[in-house]
């Protein structure tokens, strides 16, 4: 019996069997039944435009720092982004620290790239007891030590450990225990290099940071010496039902064990993804492959985050009772023919007027334009009404093939088109149906209602009046529109030729944008009636590359030579300008002091200009010391406060002489003076000779920069 024909039966029987259905109880009203989680749910919410695609989302996210980073696969052979997991560690002009990149082990080998370019390595970079990889390519020759973790590391690489061993004053560097067992990280050691070679070496640091290989190990039912309770028999596959069954299994949000699923149907979708499908030219290519990272999040239901992995092979996913199964975009056998009706009906036809799709823009991940984002453009789908014409977005976030992209667009136009529903109440054998079973309609007296059909949703129902002479079993379903015209795409006839790069092609250089400028205080200060709020306004030329989708924004509160000082300030939407035309925005309740750098870069998806640093920025917040006067018993001062609305008046230190600020002590708490003003303040003093500082005061609390020594002698 061949696959479709032994999936017609299970679309049957893998649910409430005849016998079942016989021993259910009068007293049960209403039994589970089963659910098809449908593509059309998502359909009918699509639409919109962006400036960023999904996948550029998602990558930005992952590049920040964090020492929580989420867990993500990482499934097929692609490129995959890194998080610094922190990257912190400075020593010596070095800077050490892990990515991480598979939250689970990984097939590998890999190669690395750092900022988007190769780098060629020298050595062994799986050997954590040994040296690790060096780079032989220039800017990073003599500048790295690389170390590759594929899940089965239990220590960190010894060499880092010894550079940087964890100890009560150095509490954040590294233990034995800081192996990152299971995951796949990349460890690093990088030489900073000098400040004049720094910003074309390190355009970020971190740097952001990309492993390219094969990639997680799945559970494949199909294969008898392969134990979904022993992931050592799993192999590395890019199969889409293979990968979407093992985000089902293996999620760290609710996973489903062997009992939940419905076996037959996902060995069904495995080898549909596993056929060979025509290519225009005569080629083939597997039909359904996955290639990306999935993310996972607490905030969701697991259903709503693999759908990237449903959307690579037009999947559709299987609810009866507790347990799912996964039905591909296939044609199905006729499982069941529809003969009678038990009650009224239901008949309607969604979006037929002006709010229908008449067209699918599809964009997926092109490996060949080094994994940006491609747009096959709007498509007209085939026979859709003159009415229809809104836009469906149709993002393959985890697709890398063009072609594979334009068979899933075909489907899901094809879907958009099939708008009939029908819901009414079946014979009680109707339940046997599992959601997804084609149903062939043959209804003498409603002929609208013949044809085929697909069942959405099932549920045993009995009725308890006693209309029909007794309790009788009955199944209400909803039924939706069914065609085997979805799976009639033919590449000779459909498949558009795809623009492709020539192998020496490089990507145009993102332009950086102007010189920053700084405003602060008043003007800028935001006044909310009870509190002043202050704040930092930043503003720069745009870049000109005309491109550009965001600007990324870092800053530091330590000087910019320091490697690992850098921190995310946000990111800019590249249409946000101000009258005069440039980039801006704020930076609210900036540090009062010390001083801090800031920097800017323009963004193209995830390729970067060169950063733009303004240095020594700060809020203006320092008090100017006119005068200075020892007294008896008193140190008295003239002052001019700083303009900025956030000041509340001044306060006086002293020290003894020679010992700085640091040793200094508030002698006189704070003393009222307004923004701008300019006004005598005096605390009192013991008799001698000391060292004397002022410093400007906030609503806060905060002391600005310190205006002194003043040496005094006191009477």
């Amino acid at each position: 019996m061949d696959m479709g024909t032994a999936v017609a039966a299970a679309l049957v029987t893998a649910g409430v069997g005849q016998a079942a259905a016989a021993v259910l109880g009068p007293a049960l009203a209403n039994l589970a039944g089963g659910l098809l989680l449908s593509t059309a749910s998502r359909a009918l919410g699509a639409g919109g435009s962006r400036t960023q695609s999904p996948i550029e989302v998602q990558e930005q996210e992952l590049r920040q720092p964090t020492s929580l980073p989420a867990k993500r696969h990482v499934y097929g052979e692609t490129e995959a982004v890194g998080t610094p997991a922190p990257v912190n560690v400075v020593k010596d002009g070095k800077l050490y620290g892990v990515w991480l990149v598979n939250s689970r082990p990984s097939a590998g080998p890999f190669t690395l790239r750092l900022d988007k370019r190769p780098v060629d390595l020298d050595g062994d970079p799986y050997d954590f007891d040994g040296a690790g990889a060096t780079a032989t390519n220039e800017p990073f020759a003599g500048y790295i030590r690389v170390w590759i973790g594929r899940g089965e590391q239990t220590a960190p690489p010894a060499a880092v450990t010894a550079a940087v061993p964890y100890s009560e004053g150095n509490p954040t560097w590294f233990k034995e225990t800081d192996a990152w067992r299971g995951c796949t990280v990349v460890w690093m050691e990088i030489d900073v290099g000098k400040t004049a070679e720094r910003a074309n070496r390190w355009p970020s640091l971190p740097p952001d940071l990309a492993l390219r290989g094969p990639w997680s190990y799945v559970w494949d039912p199909r294969d008898p010496a392969q134990s979904l309770d022993d992931p050592a028999t799993w192999l590395a596959s890019d199969n889409q039902a293979l990968c979407t069954l093992d985000a089902l299994t293996q999620s760290p949000v609710a996973p489903l064990v062997l009992d939940d699923l419905i076996l037959d149907l996902c060995k069904w979708a495995a080898d549909v993804a596993d056929e060979d499908a025509a290519k225009k030219g005569g080629d083939t290519e597997k039909r359904y492959r996955v290639q990306g990272t999935l993310v996972y999040s607490a905030d969701s239901e697991l259903e709503d985050q693999i759908e990237p992995l449903l959307a690579a092979g037009a999947t559709e996913l299987v609810q009866i009772g507790g347990r799912r199964g996964l039905l591909p975009a296939a044609p199905i056998p006729a499982a069941y023919t529809l003969s009678e009706i038990l009650d009224s009906y239901e008949f309607e036809r969604f979006a037929a007027g002006d709010g229908g799709f008449g067209q699918v823009r599809t964009t997926y991940v092109s490996a060949d334009r080094d994994y940006e984002t491609a747009d096959l453009g709007p498509w007209p789908v085939p026979d859709a009404p003159a009415a229809a014409t809104r836009v469906f977005d149709h993002p393959l976030t985890m697709v890398q093939s063009g072609t594979q992209a334009q068979r899933l667009r075909w489907i899901e136009g094809q879907r958009l088109l099939l708008q009939k529903r029908f819901s009414s109440v079946g014979p009680p054998e109707m339940i046997q149906l599992l959601p997804g079973a084609r149903v062939t309609g043959a209804l003498p007296d409603r002929p609208r209602f013949n044809g085929s059909w697909q069942a959405v949703s099932l549920r045993s129902a009995a009725s308890l009046t006693g209309d029909d002479e007794g309790v009788a079993l009955r199944t209400p379903f909803v039924l939706r529109e069914y065609s085997d015209a979805v799976f009639a795409y033919d590449a000779e006839l459909h498949e558009q030729e795809l623009t492709t790069l020539p192998t020496d092609f490089a990507y145009p250089q993102v332009e950086p944008p102007g010189e920053i400028e700084i405003t602060a205080g008043p003007g800028v200060d935001f006044d909310a009636g009870s509190a002043i709020v202050s704040r930092l306004r930043f503003a720069a030329p745009p870049s000109p590359t005309a491109s550009v989708t965001h600007y990324e924004l870092q800053m530091t509160n330590v000087t910019a030579d320091e490697p690992g000082a850098w921190i995310s300030g946000g990111v800019i939407d590249a249409d946000l300008r101000d009258s005069s035309g440039k980039v801006y925005g704020w930076i609210h309740n900036p540090p009062i002091d010390p001083e801090f750098d800031m920097r800017l870069r323009a963004m193209v998806g995830s390729s970067a200009s060169a950063w733009v640093v303004k240095e020594s920025v700060s809020v203006d917040f320092e008090i100017t010391v006119n005068s200075a006067t020892a007294g008896a018993g008193e140190a008295t001062f003239n002052v001019t406060m700083p303009g900025s609305l956030i000041g509340q008046g001044a306060r006086i230190w002293r020290a003894e002489t020679g010992d700085g600020f640091g040793a200094a002590e508030d002698i006189g708490g704070v003393l009222a003076v307004g923004p701008g003003e300019t006004a005598d303040i005096a605390a009192g003093a013991d008799p001698g000779e000391a060292d004397f500082f002022v410093t400007a005061v906030s609503r806060t609390g905060s002391d600005g920069p310190a205006a002194g020594p003043f040496t005094l002698t006191i009477t």
